[in-house]
């Protein structure tokens, strides 16, 4: 059942006890009428919610009979293949036959086995004399019928839950009709009564599913900071940087025009604790011409 549909069953059944505990008088027919069609969509809720749930339980246990019916299929097959292998000397060309699928399709499997006992048969007596007994064939058979069976429940399992499902979603939509018509008749006969019309409204109402707040909680990113640029050389190089006129201004209290002469800072000092020298440039950028 549904969370949906448990709201409506909810919203049935305090409307069925609002109309036992608030009887009219005199009597309402469509009232009346409306009311037993709830009574009977309440119960009809409850018995299609019990077959959803019993036919979900007996799927689920057919599966789990099939696993287990067509394990001991496989093994028990696995000893008839077995004895094929010692009985190809006598009857050549019968290993092919008795040998099991390598897939754990079930298909494979009950058609393999179908396919052995037809092999078998003519033969039974050979796999007899090895050692097997001489019903098994016949349990071969028992465990086919079984996993046939666990097969029909699962089936049948699935399709009462599928009728279950269905019965529910009809049935609650006939149960807000007849709560709806409902409605119409409580207001008319207790439009005097406020204390009882809030009743009923709180009765007739069908609560809503809650929802997920939209707010989302804002996380502060901390702002990058770059890492401060290295002044030391590396040795055995010639690092070079290009600075702008603004970092210039910024770093040197005189004022540098804008000159296509000026000519470019350069300053090389020389560091002898690495034993090289390193070269950087201060280029002076005209302004764009307008």
């Amino acid at each position: 059942m549904t969370a949906d549909t448990t709201r409506t069953l909810d919203m049935l059944k305090r409307v069925n006890r609002f109309i036992v505990e608030h009887p009219t008088t005199p009597a309402i027919p469509r009232l009346t009428a409306e009311h037993t069609e709830v009574a009977n969509i309440i119960t009809a809720l409850e018995t299609a919610a019990q077959k959803q749930v019993a036919g979900s339980g007996q799927s689920e246990s057919g599966v789990d009979l099939r696993i287990t019916t067509a394990r001991d299929l496989r093994e028990y097959l696995k000893n008839v293949n077995r004895t094929a292998r010692i009985l190809e000397a006598d009857h050549p060309g019968i290993r092919p036959t008795f040998r099991l699928p390598a897939s754990g399709s079930f298909p494979a499997l009950i058609a393999r086995a179908q396919a052995i006992i037809a092999a078998a048969t003519p033969i039974q007596a050979s796999f007899v004399d090895t050692g097997l007994p001489a019903t098994f064939l016949t349990e071969v058979r028992a465990l086919l019928t079984a996993f046939e069976n666990a097969t029909g429940k699962k089936y049948d399992g699935s399709i009462a839950q599928v009728t279950g499902t269905a019965a529910l979603k009809a049935k609650a939509s006939l149960g807000v009709k007849a709560a709806t018509a409902l409605d119409a008749c409580v207001r008319n006969h207790f439009r005097n009564n406020p204390e009882i019309i809030a009743a009923w409204t709180h009765a007739r109402r069908i609560e809503k599913a809650p929802r997920r707040s939209n707010e989302q909680t804002l996380t502060t990113t901390p702002p990058i900071v770059p890492p401060a640029p290295s002044n030391a050389p590396n040795p055995g190089s010639t690092s070079t940087s290009i600075v702008t006129t603004e970092a210039i201004t910024a770093q040197t209290p005189q004022r540098i025009g804008f000159d296509a002469e000026a000519p470019s800072f350069s300053k090389e000092q020389p560091h002898s604790s690495f034993g090289q020298t390193a070269t950087m440039q201060f280029i002076a950028l005209s302004p764009p011409s307008s």
